[in-house]
């Protein structure tokens, strides 16, 4: 069954302090709120007659498609709601036919705010929202592409940069670790390094991407900061917070990519000690700058070092691992171990997965584990007892009975 639906303004959230759009029904009863980018709320606003904004919308692309397609958007239907996030669908008339695409609902609730067409939301949806709302959250992750780059307002009006943004949701009572993801070197600035010093909850770990560890290639990249550069964040970083893990990405045969432009990548591993990264081979992207960058690296010298990074990084991330053995870890348990499904799987603070014999009431709980054996992709661990937090910081142990 589907309601419909009308925009009845927009909120913030209190955790994210990012916007929420709120839809109501026609009798007002039930409400469906949607985490929306700041783009959409904008847009949004804008046809509200909320605020003014001189920002981008991602929604004109989606309306100068409908607008060259000569298509007229018939309505919009909010479909689903997994792991979270949302999806809809836009229903068009094109020529004599109707069709649907498949959207952002943020994207799409700005284009039927715009033409003033119907909302509709599946009930289901609204049952499971109002599901997850009732539920206890204890570990939030901060999404965004460039996230620290965030800049907004607290409620009274003051302007709000990533490492106030973090201290607020610090704030948020039951709320025990918070992360996020993923964040770029350029926008990590010494307020977002202080507050590692002055929030407990805010995890010691971090991905922070670099790409390269030649200035050449950064520079080739528009990545607008230098290695030393780079250097310099986690130097800084670690003098406040010691035990941070930090995890990158990098991007392995860029155009011109020399044998010494990899030698510095290599590098920087060594002198990073980077505890996990994504990396690929440079992948053509038709349109972009790159695309037309002269290319005369044989892909077999690529693929060789590629291997070698990977080898080198998997090598010191497992030194890490090791040196956890023995230790006793806080641990967030997430649910059944897929090794195993008569076991739990927990996540550390610094990210990784350790899976040890328990019951399964522990499941969403914060338990003590000892690190009884490092793999080369998860650790094991023995349940040592429930952890109860008294103060930001400070934990007191209840062991089982």
């Amino acid at each position: 069954m589907y309601l419909e639906m009308k925009v009845k303004g927009l909120a913030v959230d209190p955790l994210s302090n990012l916007p929420i759009l709120i839809l109501r029904d026609e009798e007002d009863k039930r409400s469906l709120p949607i985490w929306v980018g700041l783009a959409e709320a904008n847009a949004i606003a804008i046809e509200l007659e909320k605020i003014p904004t001189a920002r981008p919308m991602t929604h004109d692309l989606i309306k100068s498609i409908l607008e060259s397609l000569r298509a007229r958007v018939l309505k919009v239907v909010v479909t689903d709601l997994r792991d979270n996030t949302f999806f809809a669908v836009l229903h068009l008339q094109l020529g004599g036919n109707e069709i649907t695409v498949d959207s952002r609902p943020s994207d799409a609730i700005a284009v039927a705010v715009t033409v003033d067409v119907p909302i509709f939301v599946a009930e289901d949806i609204l049952d499971e929202v109002g599901h997850l709302a009732s539920q206890g959250v204890m570990e939030v992750t901060l999404l965004g592409q460039n996230v620290n780059a965030y800049r907004g307002e607290l409620p009274g009006g003051e302007a709000a940069d990533f490492a106030l943004l973090l201290a607020q949701v610090s704030k948020v009572e039951g709320l025990e670790r918070i992360r996020y993801t993923t964040s770029h070197p350029l926008e990590f600035t010494q307020r977002l390094i202080d507050a590692y010093a002055r929030l407990p909850k805010l995890v010691s770990q971090l991905h922070l991407p670099v790409q390269s560890g030649s200035d050449r290639v950064l520079a080739a990249m528009k990545r607008n900061y230098t290695a030393m550069e780079y250097r310099s964040i986690v130097r800084r970083l670690r003098a406040v917070r010691p035990q941070v893990s930090l995890s990158t990405d990098f991007i392995v045969g860029f155009p011109g990519e020399t044998e010494a432009d990899f030698e510095a990548t290599m590098k920087l591993v060594e002198d990073v000690r980077f505890d996990g990264a994504f990396s690929f081979i440079y992948s053509s992207r038709p349109g972009t700058p790159a695309a037309a960058l002269a290319d005369a690296t044989p892909h077999a010298v690529k693929l060789e070092r590629l291997q070698r990074l990977q080898a080198r990084v998997q090598e010191i991330a497992h030194e890490y691992a090791c040196a956890m053995v023995g230790a006793r870890e806080r641990v967030l348990v997430e649910g059944p171990s897929r090794k195993d499904a008569n076991e739990l799987a927990a996540r550390t603070e610094n990210n990784r997965i350790v899976n040890f014999a328990g019951p399964a009431a522990l499941a969403g709980r914060y338990v003590e584990v000892e690190i009884t054996h490092a793999y080369p992709h998860s650790l094991r661990g023995r349940w040592v007892g429930i952890t109860v937090s008294t103060q930001p910081g400070s934990t007191v142990l209840q062991e089982p009975a």
